[in-house]
C-alpha cells in the first residue's frame, strides 16, 4: 500500500508505492503488441518490463492509472463497433488525421498503428 503524507504546499508525496503485478494481466492480443514493441518474448520477461516501467513511472506521478496498469490496458478497442469505424476511416480516406487526448503512455494509438493497421504515414 502506498504512504501518503501531507506536505506544507498542499501537495501529496508518496513515499513508497505498492506493487500491484497481480493486477497485471494480459491477453494474447497485449502480449503480440508488447512482444513486437519491445523485443522481448517470453511473458514472464514482458511482465517483469511493464513492472519495471509502472515503478519508473510511478517514481514521477503515482496516478491509478499507473499504479493499477491501466497504461498497458487497451481500452480503444473496447470501444464497438466505433473502434471499427475508425480504422475503416483511416484505410478508406487520403490523408487520415487522428487526434489522441489523454493517452498516457500511448498504447492504444501505437497498437492502433502497429497491430490493427491505422496508417502511420496518413494514408
Amino acid at each position: 500500500m502506498s504512504d501518503a503524507k501531507a506536505t506544507d504546499d498542499d501537495t501529496v508525496q508518496i513515499t513508497s508505492v505498492f506493487e500491484k503485478s497481480d493486477n497485471l494481466q494480459l491477453g494474447e492480443h497485449q502480449l503480440e503488441f508488447f512482444r513486437r514493441t519491445t523485443g522481448i518474448v517470453d511473458k514472464a520477461a514482458i511482465k517483469a518490463h511493464i513492472v519495471a516501467v509502472q515503478q519508473e513511472a510511478c517514481a514521477l506521478k503515482p496516478y491509478p492509472c499507473i499504479v493499477n496498469f491501466r497504461f498497458a490496458d487497451f481500452r480503444l478497442q473496447r470501444v464497438q463497433p466505433r473502434y471499427t469505424r475508425l480504422l475503416e476511416l483511416g484505410r478508406s480516406r487520403r490523408n487520415p488525421t487522428l487526434i489522441d487526448v489523454g493517452c498516457c503512455m500511448g498504447v492504444d494509438i501505437r497498437n492502433l498503428l502497429i497491430l490493427d493497421g491505422y496508417p502511420a504515414d496518413g494514408g
